[in-house]
């Protein structure tokens, strides 16, 4: 059984422009809260927000697809998220048990770890 996931990501022109020639590096974004990996949102208009709290003028979001076996998908959501912390989403047992972790608090906030980042689908640009 698989699951499927479209996400957005906020970011500038400019880095949408290399992330859709080159795919998404998680390596250039080293302040993660949950976690290596790539952030997404569920909602198109947060993707948009942060985005523009980047750049107003530069505002650009990526629209993805990505699927993956349901079994890697790690949901994270109201009082478990509590009993989390930002470093523990770095344990080793954490990276090898999900591809992608689905946080239902923060705004939906979806992590796709560095190993699922190929699985990852380019749909649109919206600016």
């Amino acid at each position: 059984m698989t699951a499927s996931f479209i996400l957005f990501h906020g970011t500038t022109r400019s880095n949408a422009i290399a992330i859709q020639e080159t795919g998404f590096s998680y390596l250039k974004a080293r302040s993660l809260a949950y976690g290596d990996g790539v952030y997404f949102y569920r909602d198109l208009e947060k993707a948009l927000e942060y985005s523009r709290q980047k750049s107003e003028a530069d505002a650009c979001v990526l629209e993805v697809k990505f699927t993956c076996p349901q079994e890697r998908v790690w949901k994270i959501s109201g009082y478990e998220m509590h009993n989390f912390f930002p470093h523990q989403y770095n344990d080793k047992s954490v990276e090898k048990q999900s591809l992608i972790l689905d946080i239902s608090v923060d705004d939906r906030i979806c992590v796709v770890r560095p190993e699922g980042l190929p699985l990852i689908r380019m749909c649109h640009r919206h600016i």
